[in-house]
């Protein structure tokens, strides 16, 4: 795809996802592909086909406040003669003016996009976030020490449906945690480091690392013997440096590196039908 092509799915990306966050659907009617795919959040969010994809946006938006984008950062991460792909992250704030309530989410986002300077169209939209549990009374869940870690849970509230898996420490305390919570986790010796990432203390329980892989899900992939990376939050790898979204910078064994690159690529353009 030609670079003055490149820059518009750039700017049309930011501006599709502006509009709706602040409740309007018109753009992503203007610019789905018959054939979009859409992937969200949570295990059941998945539409093929425009009709379906924008039945459920329609319906799922209309439940939730005014939103607004702040810290956008959009980047060309692959492209072809025809199509390239735009990934980024942002935050989220309500419209409400409450400073407290003002940071809800941080978001990232994958937009396929394919066609030419006459018609572009997204065929391919990624979507991921994490989801915190609500204090009783609030209106968006709360973790004020955290920065940009404060996200919407009673917009959410088949919570329940998300896969979890419980870890008890080594002070004998259980964690009951969503596979989205685990950011990375490490093996110590005889023990595994669960890193939490909502950057709360870390987790240290007496199983191996080995034993934790088997009870996670395959969006965890082993990057050397001793560490394994979400790759939700896997955003940048520069030789056998992998770098996370939050900026954590983790290495990558040599065996493993062609494995997570070509890992990374499919997420970011899985299921793109070929030219």
């Amino acid at each position: 795809m030609q670079k003055a092509l490149q820059e518009e799915t750039l700017r049309l990306t930011g501006e599709i996802l502006r509009t709706y966050w602040s409740g309007d659907i018109t753009a992503l009617q203007t610019y789905a592909h018959p054939d979009i795919q859409w992937i969200g959040t949570r295990d059941q969010e998945y539409t093929h086909g425009v009709e379906e994809f924008l039945d459920y946006l329609g319906r799922k938006r209309v439940q939730m406040p005014k939103l607004k984008m702040e810290d956008e950062q959009f980047e060309i991460v692959w492209s072809d003669e025809n199509a390239c792909a735009v990934a980024g992250r942002y935050v989220l704030k309500t419209d409400s003016g409450e400073e407290e309530r003002g940071l809800v989410d941080r978001h990232r986002v994958t937009f396929i996009w394919e066609g030419s300077a006459s018609e572009l169209k997204i065929i391919h939209i990624h979507m991921s976030s994490i989801l915190y549990i609500q204090d009783s009374g609030d209106d968006f869940a709360q973790k004020a020490e955290k920065e940009a870690m404060q996200y919407m849970q009673k917009y959410f509230p088949d919570r329940e449906m998300v896969p979890r898996v419980s870890f008890k420490d080594t002070k004998n305390t259980t964690y009951l945690l969503d596979f989205a919570d685990i950011y990375y986790v490490e093996a110590d010796r005889n023990y595994t480091v669960i890193h939490r990432a909502d950057k709360g203390s870390d987790i240290r329980i007496r199983e191996s690392l080995t034993k934790v892989m088997s009870r996670l899900s395959d969006d965890f992939f082993m990057i050397s013997r001793s560490c394994a990376v979400n790759l939700f939050y896997a955003q940048r790898l520069d030789g056998t440096i992998l770098t996370m979204v939050e900026g954590t910078q983790l290495q990558v064994s040599n065996s493993k590196r062609q494995q997570l690159a070509e890992m990374m690529q499919r997420q970011f353009a899985s299921d793109h039908p070929e030219d």
